[in-house]
């Protein structure tokens, strides 16, 4: 083993000693059951285990098989939130992406009952999950030409068109928290100009996994690679940048996530507002699976007055749109 020898004085710049190697693991445990006569080999072997699973987290994990009951649907929804936004911005927030989710994001639009819709927000701050299936056919929403996709594990090498496209300005909101396919997603949106990202930099987790099903029913994923784009580069190296960065600490972020009308002078900890972490919200995420989707698309005459979204990232992408829809008309009438 080697050390950087910059900056040291003369004396500490002597080669250091080489670390003594391992024991076996084998050695070691034989003799650990034979002297501590309350451990067992097993229960060394499960802490050799958990000793793997943390030393490699993110490139070796261990989950466990639900059994899914027949009266359970097969599909959750992943749209946690569908919102409308004034009278011409929808807003959609999502925990996971699936295959279905493309047909979420058409029923919304089309479901929505605005006048006139001039954009879409899709919410996808702390959304992660590895479900790459999903992209080909979101990315179809968006795409005007067939374009290829990364390697990242499907037979799926380019998609087309779909019947129906989303031709509205589009904004996605990322973080820290979006990992997997979602910052992927989000990354092939960014690259063919077909969305405006806004937020923080993704958790650059976009990584191709081997499935191994386990004699206990269980399965371990085991990261084999990065995504690599057309060229055989990583798609994501060091994650996702938005093209609008906004600069919030994670616990204010967390705090108007969960609520983007939240006030750190008028509204106190112990309310809906409460500053949670991201491993709170990410709970909170999961625990939507199954619920309804939560809907606010009352009318005009029923609703309260508007009170100013706080949130920095979702005013900003709501504000990008509003400039959007002004301008559209103007730049409809230059040429390419």
């Amino acid at each position: 083993m080697t050390f950087s020898t910059t900056g040291l004085s003369p004396l500490s710049q002597e080669t250091l000693p080489e670390q003594p190697a391992l024991p076996r693991l084998k050695e070691v445990s034989e003799r650990i059951v034979e002297k501590v006569s309350h451990l067992s080999a097993q229960d060394l072997e499960h802490a050799a285990l958990q000793g793997i699973l943390t030393e490699f987290q993110g490139i070796v994990e261990l989950e466990s098989t639900q059994v899914v009951t027949t009266d359970e649907p097969s599909n959750r929804s992943s749209l946690s939130q569908k919102e409308r936004l004034g009278e011409t911005l929808l807003y959609l927030r999502f925990h996971r992406l699936q295959a279905e989710s493309s047909a979420e994001i058409l029923h919304a639009i089309e479901s929505s009952a605005f006048p006139e819709l001039k954009g879409l927000i899709l919410d996808w701050r702390y959304c992660q999950d590895d479900a790459f299936e999903a992209i080909p056919p979101l990315l179809a929403l968006f795409v005007s030409e067939a374009v290829s996709l990364p390697k990242m594990g499907l037979d799926v090498e380019s998609v087309t068109p779909a019947p129906s496209r989303v031709e509205i300005p589009t904004v996605v909101l990322v973080n820290e928290g979006t990992k997997g396919s979602p910052e992927v997603m989000a990354a092939l949106l960014k690259q063919g100009r077909h969305a405006v990202l806004v937020g923080r930099t993704t958790a650059g987790r976009a990584v191709v996994r081997d499935v191994v099903p386990l004699s206990t029913g269980q399965k371990l994923y085991l990261a084999t690679g990065p995504v690599m784009d057309s060229q055989g580069l990583p798609l994501i190296e060091g994650g996702c940048h938005p093209d609008i960065a906004v600069d919030v600490s994670d616990a204010d972020q967390a705090a108007w996530f969960d609520n983007p009308y939240w006030s750190p002078t008028t509204m106190k900890a112990s309310s809906a507002g409460a500053r949670l972490n991201e491993a709170a919200l990410i709970q909170r995420q999961a625990e939507r699976d199954s619920e309804p989707v939560s809907e606010k698309t009352e009318s005009v005459e029923n609703r309260e007055p508007a009170q100013p979204i706080r949130d920095p990232i979702l005013a900003r992408g709501v504000d990008i749109l509003k400039g959007w829809s002004i301008l559209r008309p103007t730049r409809a009438t230059i040429q390419p």
